[in-house]
């Protein structure tokens, strides 16, 4: 890919702890999930918290490993804006919002090289959160609905109660990028 001056731009990268993985994704994001292009394992440091309908993950540089997936994201505006309404995260607002987007480096497992990429993250003191321990993740994790920043209860509505915009066509194409 390149800008416009013709130099090179290097895709953005998300890691994902949670239901922002294929296997994983609820209805409601699935189509824009498998979008995204597997680059591999990788980890974060910080800590993942049992928020009870879902984990939450605060980072540091230190701490024990948060294990995920690396994915490439599209060349589509669209999916973080769908993936960032379903976390319940709002851009303009970030101080309000429960997670936030933000760029962070992630260690990929297999090849050892650091990345930068988007995580959501939890925005709040997570106070007497159990914390989800390396060795409680495996089991913790696959077999439970959760999201990096939500539980959907209601088909259609992220956490805060409010209506997802229409939905992709059976192509992956969201409705306002139709031409």
């Amino acid at each position: 890919m390149t800008t416009g001056n013709g130099t090179a731009r290097t895709k953005d990268l998300l890691f994902s702890y949670g239901t922002l993985r294929p296997a994983h994704a609820p209805s409601e994001i699935a189509l824009a999930v498998r979008r995204l292009r597997p680059v591999g394992t990788g980890f974060v440091r910080g800590r993942l918290y049992d928020l009870g309908k879902y984990p939450g993950a605060v980072l540091s540089r230190t701490g024990p490993q948060i294990v995920g997936q690396v994915f490439e994201l599209p060349d589509d505006p669209e999916i973080l804006r769908r993936f960032d309404e379903y976390e319940g995260y709002d851009p303009s607002h970030p101080r309000v919002s429960l997670f936030v987007r933000r760029k962070w480096p992630v260690m990929l497992k297999e090849a050892g090289q650091k990345v930068t990429c988007w995580v959501y993250t939890y925005n709040r003191q997570p106070k007497k959160a159990s914390k989800i321990t390396v060795e409680d993740a495996p089991v913790a994790l696959p077999g439970m609905t959760i999201s990096e920043s939500g539980y959907l209860p209601i088909p259609h509505k992220n956490k805060y109660g409010r209506d997802y915009g229409p939905a992709p066509d059976e192509g992956g194409v969201y409705p306002a990028v139709r031409k």
